[in-house]
């Protein structure tokens, strides 16, 4: 696949995840945490050492939480677009490992 493919997916992915963590931020209630606030402010709340592993954890779930845009405003119907932007998400996937390997490329 051409670099600048691989690029545009990237910046593609980027783009619709900070306008998909913008919106949960709007969305929900003042109350709720985003998966985009938890992302920024991974160790907000942080006491003890104790603490660190149940943190790195509710951190990677967020993050694979945003990989597949499991935000929660993509409800009902709007959840075409969700499976859109999965297609997007397995694209970006598929991309990265075919460069890694070397597949494909020009």
């Amino acid at each position: 696949m051409k670099t600048s493919w691989v690029i545009g997916l990237i910046m593609l992915f980027i783009i619709m995840t900070v306008i998909s963590g913008i919106c949960e931020m709007t969305y929900l209630p003042a109350t709720e945490e985003s998966r985009l606030w938890v992302l920024l402010h991974p160790f907000e709340g942080f006491r003890s050492i104790l603490d660190l592993p149940e943190m790195v954890f509710d951190w990677a779930v967020n993050l694979w939480g945003m990989f597949w845009f499991d935000y929660a405003f993509f409800q009902n119907e709007w959840i075409i677009v969700k499976y859109l932007f999965w297609s997007i998400s397995i694209g970006l996937i598929w991309s990265i490992l075919s460069t890694i390997r070397g597949v494909g490329s020009a």
